[in-house]
């Protein structure tokens, strides 16, 4: 489980403010927990000995993996380009009309920007 640090590192600083950083935390070990429970179903007694079935449910859960980590990186990608867009349009008054008045906290100001 080398990756796990990695994630958790990833969701500490997309979440940006301690209150939803706590609760990407706590949806980051719920989302473990789950796939513990779910890996100890993989291989059954009744698929011995080449555990076929077993590892065709692997094949596919790390299909589905991988086209969720590009979602993700895709979506920050975009995200981050929408604010560029958005704060480069703004004057350098209007940035700091922003930045002191905004109510928008944490990773929904517009001068934040997702890790990819």
């Amino acid at each position: 489980m080398r990756v796990n640090a990695i994630l958790v590192g990833w969701c500490s600083r997309n979440s940006n403010n301690v209150g939803t950083r706590s609760v990407s935390a706590a949806m980051y070990n719920m989302t473990v927990q789950v796939g513990s429970i779910i890996s100890a179903y993989i291989y059954q007694e009744k698929d011995k000995p080449l555990y076929k079935t077993g590892n065709r449910n692997l094949v596919i859960i790390n299909f589905i993996i991988i086209f969720v980590f590009l979602f993700a990186k895709f979506y920050y990608v975009y995200q981050n380009k929408k604010r560029d867009r958005i704060w480069n349009a703004m004057s350098e008054q209007e940035r700091q009309d922003y930045v002191k008045n905004t109510k928008f906290r944490g990773s929904r100001r517009l001068d934040f920007r997702f890790a990819h």
